[in-house]
This record gives structure tokens, C-alpha cells and sequence, in this order.
């Protein structure tokens, strides 16, 4: 019989599975997240949103894998607690690298086409409460969830492409732009009583000055 300790253990708790030649690891503080997110949700809305926020970044996590797939990498998926992260086995040219980081973003933004699409050929589908509130929330994560993600704010994919435009030579510009642009998130999201966005951008406005201090140390 399992000893408590061990049902605690996180490495048992971890969801393991391959979707074709792309291993995908979901760890358990990952569904703690998407519960914070949907923290304003109610009853079946939030069964709804614990299947919709998931498959949503699996298929933004996908646009990355498979795009650096086609440039020969080896990949795999990890879902955790700040979203999920696609790990390739090489290094990428600038120009695939972008690529590779614009395609998560717009996997997300083909998801949501296609649900816009379903609900203009068959808007019956819309007579459905909970069919109705489903696609409502796949339609508001991955257009939302995109723009968010395309802001000049490492790691995000919008800073990840600002660090490799910038390049070598101007990545401090690139980190203070990081502080600011998270800064004003932080207070729009005050503003709107969103704490878990603004704790988010907190996070990463601080980690860019930390980055920012050791440039200027050395």
C-alpha cells in the first residue's frame, strides 16, 4: 500500500504521454494554475475551463514543437506552473529561432479561427449553454492568451523575439523595455482587480531587472 509520503510525491503525480514523436510532460502544480486562473469560474464553467485552458496551451506549445520539428529538431512539451515550455535539442538561426517562437502564439490564434469558423457555419451550436460557454472560452484564451503572450516581456515569446532582434549588443534595451511594459500590466491589472496577472508580471518584471543588474555588475 503507498505510503502517504510517496501519493505526495510530485514525480507520482506528473502526467506522462507522447503525442506522436512529441513526449508531453504535464506537472501537477500546472492544474493548480489553471485552477487559479479559473478561480472566477462556477460550477460546470470550471470543469469547461480545466479542459479548455489546457488543450489551449498543449496546442500553442504544439505550434512551437512542430515548427522546430520541421527544421529538424528533436523536441519536447512541458506544461507547468507559468504555462509550458517546448525544449529543442539544437540551436536555431535567428530567423528559425523567431519562427519557431511566432508559431505558438499563432497556433493559438488558428484555434480560435476555427472556432470562430464553427460558429458562423453552425450557429445552432450556440442554442448549447455550456457548448456556447465552451467556445466563448476558446475563443477569449487563445486570442487573449496570444496578445499577452506577444508583449516584449521575457520569457514570454514577445520578449524571446525582442532579446533575439535586439541581439548581443542590445539586450539592456531590451530588459528595461521588459520592466516598463510589465510595470504597466502590473498596474492595469490592479486596476482591474486581476492579482494573479498582476503577481505574473510582478514575477517577470523583477526577474528582467535582476537580469538587468548582472549586465550592469559585469
Amino acid at each position: 500500500m503507498p505510503t502517504f509520503s510517496r501519493l505526495m510525491d510530485p514525480q507520482q503525480l506528473t502526467l506522462r504521454f507522447r503525442l506522436g514523436r512529441i513526449p508531453v510532460t504535464v506537472e501537477p502544480m500546472f492544474w493548480l494554475a489553471m485552477l487559479m486562473f479559473g478561480s472566477n469560474q462556477r460550477g460546470p464553467a470550471l470543469v469547461l475551463w480545466m479542459l479548455i485552458a489546457p488543450l489551449s496551451i498543449l496546442v500553442h506549445e504544439l505550434g512551437h514543437a512542430l515548427t522546430a520539428m520541421a527544421f529538424g529538431a528533436r523536441v519536447s512539451v512541458r506544461l507547468h506552473t507559468m504555462g509550458g515550455h517546448t525544449h529543442f535539442d539544437r540551436p536555431l538561426s535567428r530567423a528559425k529561432d523567431v519562427a519557431v517562437t511566432l508559431a505558438g502564439p499563432f497556433a493559438g490564434f488558428a484555434m480560435a479561427g476555427l472556432v470562430w469558423l464553427a460558429l458562423w457555419e453552425f450557429p445552432t451550436l450556440a442554442l448549447s449553454p455550456n457548448l456556447r460557454t465552451a467556445m466563448g472560452m476558446a475563443l477569449s484564451v487563445n486570442l487573449w492568451w496570444g496578445l499577452i503572450n506577444l508583449l516584449p516581456v521575457p520569457p514570454l515569446d514577445g520578449g524571446q523575439i525582442a532579446l533575439a532582434v535586439a541581439g548581443p549588443r542590445h539586450q539592456r534595451v531590451a530588459r528595461i523595455l521588459a520592466v516598463v511594459v510589465a510595470g504597466a500590466v502590473v498596474v492595469w491589472s490592479l486596476s482591474e482587480a486581476s492579482l494573479y496577472r498582476a503577481l505574473l508580471f510582478g514575477m517577470l518584471g523583477y526577474q528582467n531587472l535582476q537580469m538587468l543588474s548582472r549586465r550592469t555588475a559585469y
